[in-house]
């Protein structure tokens, strides 16, 4: 098992600060609902992949190498805790079915999942990249 590196953690505060930031920016329109029988299943838009995919990149490239486990844990963790929030938030209103919430959030899951793994990959190739034209320069 890899160990917590203080350039890991700085890779996951960049990977925060990035995906704070973004998340300011304006949303636009919602994402796609898709309707099967009673279940509601939401599939993320382009633009909310693509606003995923740099924070994880920005961070894999901060933390330089072995980011994955951190990337895909983060992503598990949050997914869970959205999970959570629209749990209690149907919860007054008597539709709090935890079963239901998941399956309607699982393409969100696997674009989360995606994300961080392509994120992760491009950031750490990029930082290798680098170091190889640093290397060849010299």
């Amino acid at each position: 098992m890899s160990q917590v590196t203080p350039r890991k953690l700085l890779g996951l505060g960049a990977m925060l600060g990035v995906g704070i930031v973004l998340g300011l920016l304006p949303s636009g329109p919602f994402p796609t609902q898709l309707t099967f029988g009673e279940q509601h299943i939401f599939v993320p838009r382009v633009l909310t992949i693509l606003l995923t995919f740099l924070p994880f990149a920005i961070g894999a490239y901060v933390a330089r190498n072995q980011f994955l486990p951190i990337a895909v844990s983060f992503s598990l963790a949050v997914w869970i805790f959205g999970q959570y929030v629209l749990y209690q938030i149907a919860l007054p209103a008597g539709q709090a079915d935890i079963l239901k919430i998941a399956i309607g959030n699982i393409p969100s899951l696997f674009v989360f999942l995606v994300a961080a793994v392509i994120g992760t990959a491009v950031g750490e190739w990029q930082y290798k990249r680098g170091l190889e034209n640093v290397a060849s320069a010299t």
